[in-house]
């Protein structure tokens, strides 16, 4: 007798999905049509399909990107609804995922708990995969009786995230294609247009200027190539990085942007936390852990510990200085009222806002400067091949 992961869909044309007990694939088939399911999917469970695979499982598992994480929780979300056991929604998981990392994620959390761990102790080893924040948040959310809520917070957020992100992209696209094509025509003229004006009237053959454009070619891409590994390595390096991340935040449409950006996400963390029965010192130390920046690290820690000495949320934030009067007066309000949750999704909204018309405010600038960086190139393509084709002319003056 094998255990057989399916999802089908009811008389009501509603999806659902869960395990059934059958000797073989065609017996849990038939099993689910005599209830009256239209059979989407059926497999085994994951334990012997892994195994007959000869999939190996290891310990060690890379963070999830925003898809993954979106997917997961989705799938976690769906199954927790459906009034599933906690184990079965991971296995469930593992059986259904599209995504590689997510079902060896399940797979390993899955193992922790058969061995007899907790949700807790089972996930305490892979925090790194989901984040901080968000295991932490599971966690807090079984064992206060919110988990669903949680879950469906965490998904609002990571879907805020993925809309600002491709907003953000879908707004620089335009302008930095045009501002890396007209260094490519700028590059491109440099190494091959003027050399070949040069050449002309020499008796350059066709084989000698193809030579020298795919020498252009090949120059160009290596400087492309240099500067992508070189953005590659400052990423790569965290110290190089935060001082990258710090320079920008110094510039000051830059810097409003990314502040707006990592106060919503700190905020919406916090609130997630503090609802879910958290203290608010682990809330903002659970918070700051979605932001990379030492600088404002440091004070949120500086805040963390005199909250955790027993100073008011509002007093320690606004030591910081990081956050705005609007802000600290609803946080303020919000502690006196015993509705401090309420009021840190009120301050996430409003840095959402924000970050919104930072964002429009970056794209009125960046479209302007990018013209006339273009026209700058532009000018100086024709005045150089004028000089060129005409060089004689100059060479009176």
């Amino acid at each position: 007798m094998a255990r057989f992961f399916y999802r089908v869909k009811n008389k009501q044309n509603k999806v659902a999905q869960g395990f059934i007990n059958a000797s073989g694939i065609s017996e849990a088939a038939l099993k689910l049509e005599k209830q009256g399911y239209t059979i989407l999917e059926i497999k085994e469970e994951f334990r012997n399909t892994l195994s007959n695979k000869g999939i190996i499982l290891s310990d060690s598992i890379l963070p999830f990107s925003l898809q993954e994480k979106k997917e997961f929780f989705n799938s976690f979300y769906f199954l927790y609804k459906s009034a599933l056991p906690v184990l079965d929604i991971f296995k469930s998981i593992a059986n259904s995922s599209t995504k590689q990392q997510v079902k060896l994620f399940a797979s390993y959390i899955v193992k922790k708990i058969e061995k007899g761990k907790s949700l807790k102790e089972a996930m305490a080893n892979y925090s790194n995969v989901l984040g901080k924040a968000y295991t932490a948040l599971i966690v807090a959310g079984e064992q206060a009786g919110k988990l669903d809520e949680i879950l469906s917070d965490i998904l609002i957020n990571i879907k805020r995230e993925e809309e600002i992100k491709s907003n953000l992209i879908a707004k620089l696209t335009y302008p930095t294609c045009i501002f890396f094509m007209a260094i490519a025509v700028a590059l491109l003229f440099k190494f091959f247009i003027l050399k070949a004006f040069s050449l002309m009237g020499t008796g350059v053959c066709f084989s000698a200027l193809l030579m020298l454009l795919v020498t252009a070619i090949i120059k160009i891409i290596v400087i492309y190539a240099v500067f992508l590994a070189g953005c590659f390595y400052i990423y790569k390096n965290k110290r190089l990085f935060n001082n990258f991340i710090s320079f920008i935040m110094n510039i000051r449409i830059f810097g409003n942007l990314m502040k707006c950006y990592y106060f919503l996400n700190f905020f919406s963390v916090f609130s997630l936390a503090y609802s879910a029965g958290i203290t608010s010192a682990e809330s903002i130390n659970l918070s700051a852990s979605v932001i990379n920046v030492p600088e404002i690290n440091n004070k949120l820690k500086k805040a963390e510990n005199m909250v955790y000495n027993g100073c008011e949320v509002a007093t320690a934030l606004g030591v910081t200085g990081l956050f705005s009067s609007y802000a600290m007066s609803q946080i303020t309000a919000g502690e006196k009222a015993g509705e401090l949750d309420k009021m840190l999704k009120t301050v996430a909204l409003d840095y959402k806002n924000k970050l919104e018309v930072s964002m429009n405010v970056l794209l009125q600038v960046v479209e302007p400067i990018m013209l006339i960086f273009v026209g700058i190139i532009v000018a100086m393509v024709a005045v150089n091949g004028y000089k060129a084709y005409f060089g004689s002319l100059f060479s009176m003056f």
